[in-house]
């Protein structure tokens, strides 16, 4: 029986049963059934949000698919159906990831990386074109001239994937590759065409900080995004990829595998004034983050929260794992980029102030059957006095029948999640960023079901992570003396 078929009898069998898990997210994108891993293919097209992503519905079988989404708002979604399927000689192991590409005429062109495992053990990849069906089905039809780019140039291994095609700045078009040098170090390659079907390989993208020039074994999903920045009025370029490889340091990039980004001006092959190595998101599980095209003057990203090799999570049990991120918009300030969540949020979990007791202990969410709600709190740390400990907390505590599960501590000086005593703790259970210390700081916090995504610092400090917990669970704020809770703002999630 072909992996379609199999594909579309496992759906069927399994819909009902992820339909039911308590699990599964409100207002964020995950799969129908199986495994969802790298968005792909993001745009935005006639008014609709589109996003693609790497399906893999006959999990844990090595399949991988396109599938396809659309939404109105960026946080409710509708399954449009599978886009892409391997069967092909050049993708028959599996449709890989890559992006979109909104035409100056109209219309709109996807690039991807076809996989291909060899007898020996070995891969093969190639790089390739397809365009909608145009009849409505929302699937994508490769290109008959397929593969684009038949592999990997001279110096580079198989390892060799995840296009992003843009308007050059010198004219016609640019590629963007993630690769691996021969020698195991990570690279990214540029290729130039002018009519997006004859490419020529142009060089490797070269850093003028030497700490940027290999720093992992493989550079996985490349994104450039044009960014003004607002503190200097300068038009700069963000370089956003995965670093496979990159160990951690200190509290940063401690997850399987990183995402970074450098910020600076490319010029032909050469990427110069780049900033330090930053890490994108401080949380559990966050990876291949990918920009929308065709958003206009916004910029909107959204990733994977979750990593590779880390599966075994509870939702498995129910036919599904894994699903994406919070869309954020993107700014750039001071040379550092900015998350923020999408300002569609207020119209879906508009939020309410809420009346705090005048005690230590305040519950601000009232039992759920699952976190599904919209959280932002003021803390201040102006009151500290000789009896305050030396960093006082106010902490926002996610309470399960089974006692804390979650513990959200705000400092004057750092956050730190703690998800110890929650169904998933992959990658240990504390993850802490240090911060300036400040007399006020102010999160955000977004829970659905078995997601917690946290905004500090006007979005400079993100923490992504998925929390599975037993229901009914409430939030409690429980503030340290010389930490006091200032402000607290809720919203719920409305039912379906």
């Amino acid at each position: 029986m072909d992996r379609a078929r199999r594909a579309a009898e496992r759906e069927r069998e399994l819909a009902a049963v992820v339909r039911a898990d308590p699990d599964r997210p409100g207002y964020h994108l995950a799969p129908p059934v199986g495994r969802l891993n790298d968005p792909n293919g993001l745009v935005h097209l006639d008014g609709r949000w589109h996003a693609f992503y790497q399906y893999s519905p006959l999990h844990p079988e090595k399949a991988v698919f396109w599938r396809h989404a659309v939404s109105e708002d960026l946080l409710r979604w509708r399954d449009l159906g599978t886009a892409l399927e391997p069967v092909r000689w050049y993708d028959r192991d599996g449709c890989y990831s890559g992006g979109a590409l909104p035409l100056p005429g109209g219309g709109v062109e996807f690039y991807y990386t076809g996989n291909v495992r060899t007898p020996d053990g070995g891969r093969e990849a190639y790089q390739c074109r397809a365009v909608p069906a145009g009849d409505g089905s929302g699937r994508l039809r490769p290109d008959p001239d397929n593969p684009l780019i038949p592999g990997p140039p001279p110096g580079y291994t198989a390892h060799f994937r995840d296009p992003q095609v843009l308007p050059a700045p010198e004219g016609g078009w640019m590629m963007l590759l993630g690769a691996q040098r021969e020698d195991g170090t990570g690279a990214i390659l540029r290729w130039d065409s002018a009519d997006r079907r004859r490419w020529g390989f142009t060089g490797e993208v070269r850093f003028d900080r030497p700490e940027l020039r290999a720093p992992g074994f493989m550079d996985e999903c490349p994104q450039l995004v044009g960014l003004r920045d607002e503190a200097t009025g300068e038009e700069r370029h963000v370089l956003i990829f995965c670093p496979q490889g990159l160990g951690p340091e200190g509290e940063r990039f401690r997850n399987p595998h990183p995402c970074a980004y450098t910020v600076g001006v490319l010029k032909g092959c050469a990427f110069r004034e780049a900033t330090a190595l930053e890490e994108l998101d401080a949380g559990f599980e966050f990876y291949a983050p990918q920009v929308f095209a065709g958003t206009g003057e916004r910029t909107v990203l959204m990733g994977w929260l979750g990593n590779a090799g880390e599966d075994d999570q509870p939702s498995l049990a129910r036919g599904w794992v894994h699903q994406m991120t919070l869309p954020r918009e993107l700014i750039l300030r001071g040379g550092r980029l900015l998350q923020r969540p999408v300002p569609e949020a207020d119209r879906l979990l508009p939020l309410r102030e809420l009346d705090l007791p005048d005690d230590d202990v305040a519950q601000l969410i009232p039992p759920q059957p699952r976190p599904a709600h919209r959280l932002r709190v003021e803390v201040s740390f102006e009151d500290a006095s000789a009896g305050a400990g030396p960093d006082p907390a106010s902490r926002l505590e996610y309470l399960d029948p089974r006692g804390i599960a979650v513990t959200v501590s705000i400092r004057a000086a750092g956050i730190t999640v703690d998800r110890g005593g929650s169904r998933y703790q992959a990658g240990g259970p504390e993850r802490t960023r240090t911060l300036p210390a400040a007399p006020h700081r102010a999160v955000e916090l977004f829970a659905d079901s078995s997601s917690l995504e946290i905004f500090a610092e006007d979005g400079a400090c993100v923490f992504s992570q998925r929390i599975f917990l037993t229901g009914p669970v409430a939030v409690t704020a429980r503030c340290d003396a010389g930490a006091r809770l200032l402000s607290a703002e809720a919203a719920l999630l409305p039912g379906p």
